[in-house]
């Protein structure tokens, strides 16, 4: 049962985030261990999360900016914690009052990379990011690219997921709009 009492979480988040880090500290520097930095970056990233649907997108963007730091000196430029924060920074430049396309769309092409090195072309959350790349296109009114982006992100979902599912229809969805 989730009861999304987003400041009594934010407390747990914070709490568990002072003790992750205490329990991994070492000589005065966060032990760069895939335990600790798996532990670490998911806290960042539901605090993050709760910042960004509070509004609070400068502090959600440093929050995410330092799990994506924390990422990168845990797991290297290449892993799929640093894809997921580049996704999630993507999202919150392309969710602010003045959306910042560019930074939306320069965090989204590497999230992707790093995904299609890892996971192949043909998964789940390539189709993720080829569908907010689209989202980027469609907002800069490049209807084609968009298009063509939301095509190969429903084709990927659509074998991955099922036709039942409610991240295809969303893609469904933004088809229809550069449609119309």
């Amino acid at each position: 049962v989730r009861l999304d009492h987003d400041k009594e979480a934010l407390e747990y988040f914070y709490r568990s985030l002072s003790a992750a880090q205490q329990s991994f500290l070492s000589k005065g520097k966060l032990d760069s261990s895939e335990e600790c930095g798996a532990s670490v970056v998911a806290i960042f990233h539901n605090i993050g999360h709760i910042q960004y649907r509070a509004g609070e997108y400068q502090a959600a963007l440093a929050t995410y900016s330092e799990a994506l730091q924390i990422a990168q000196s845990a797991f290297g430029n290449y892993h799929l914690d640093v894809a997921a924060t580049l996704n999630c920074i993507g999202v919150l430049h392309f969710h602010m009052p003045k959306p910042d396309t560019e930074q939306a769309m320069w965090h989204y092409s590497k999230a992707l990379t790093i995904r299609q090195a890892i996971l192949g072309n043909e998964h789940g959350d390539c189709a993720t990011t080829l569908n907010n790349i689209g989202r980027v296109h469609y907002m800069l009114g490049q209807y084609a690219e968009s298009n063509a982006l939301y095509r190969e992100a429903l084709r990927i979902r659509h074998m991955v997921l099922g036709p039942d599912s409610l991240d295809v229809a969303a893609t469904i969805y933004n088809l229809g709009q550069t449609h119309h």
